[in-house]
């Protein structure tokens, strides 16, 4: 459980920006806690984006697909007639 006292104080005590927080973590910023933290971080924005970028391109080729088959069922009909 995460008491808002403590961190209050500790952002007081401790500076600007996250430097106050490093030192909840056991380690600090240089220990292995944060390290993999940030690990899992990147391994996320890595995972999101590779997702993202192969969704956009089984769309674009669904696209080109479904365009090129219309093409042929128009061509195959005005040949028909």
């Amino acid at each position: 459980m995460v008491c808002a006292r403590v961190l209050d104080a500790q952002e007081k005590l401790g500076g600007d920006g996250l430097e106050p927080f490093f030192g909840l973590l056991d380690g600090g910023r240089n220990g292995s806690l944060f390290r993999e933290m940030v690990d899992y971080f990147y391994y996320a924005q890595i995972r999101r984006f590779a997702f993202s970028s192969f969704l956009q391109t089984v769309f674009h080729f669904t696209v080109h697909f479904l365009f090129c088959v219309s093409c042929y069922i128009e061509t195959s009909n005005i040949l028909r007639h």
